[in-house]
């Protein structure tokens, strides 16, 4: 108990955390300590969700609300937030490359599939956003050739970055070993193509 009575004094414990010390604090018969941080939960969260609507472009605080409300079990609330912040016109590569981890992580490949597609419309000349968007797209067994389309991208421009950089990542072997290709390496146009 001294130790959950310690955590609790942290100025710098997250929502989420809190609502679990809660439900800790309940389980142990400790319900006015598990309303006390409920209320302090709670508070911080509706001063979250403020914040992120007064300053959209916000990424940061968007992140740290999309990732507290998976933590609440809301990961609808989560990816709605997310949505909005990298729909922003100053959203970045890294906030975009985060969004990306953040969509991967709650098993969304069709917002994983959106943030690469904004991510490869900000920097295009990068082989490893097309290879990631590629991959997303080769995990559906009906999408092989756009698939192809996109990797051809990503191995087009890595070749040419090899071109004057040998010890650069080589994608066409990265794909021979990469499970999410299966279906591309065995098109036509794949077997094809001359690293």
């Amino acid at each position: 108990m001294k130790l959950i009575d310690a955590l609790v004094k942290q100025p710098t414990l997250d929502i989420g955390t809190r609502f679990t010390v809660a439900s800790v604090y309940r389980s142990l018969g400790q319900a006015a300590k598990a309303d006390e941080q409920n209320r302090l939960a709670g508070d911080a969260l509706k001063k979250l969700e403020a914040d992120v609507t007064a300053k959209p472009g916000d990424f940061d605080q968007g992140l740290r609300l999309a990732s507290t409300h998976v933590l609440m079990g809301q990961n609808q609330k989560g990816v709605d937030v997310l949505i909005k912040s990298i729909a922003q016109p100053e959203v970045n590569t890294t906030n975009l490359l985060l969004a990306a981890e953040f969509f991967n992580r709650i098993g969304d490949p069709k917002n994983l599939e959106a943030a690469l597609v904004k991510l490869t419309e900000k920097v295009p000349d990068s082989p490893e956003g097309w290879f990631d968007l590629a991959g997303v797209q080769a995990l559906s067994e009906s999408r092989a050739q756009e698939a192809w389309g996109t990797l051809t991208k990503a191995l087009a421009l890595d070749k040419q970055r090899r071109s004057t950089n040998a010890t650069a990542d080589n994608l066409y072997e990265r794909v021979q070993g990469d499970p999410r290709f299966t279906d591309v390496r065995r098109l036509p146009e794949f077997k094809a193509w001359q690293p």
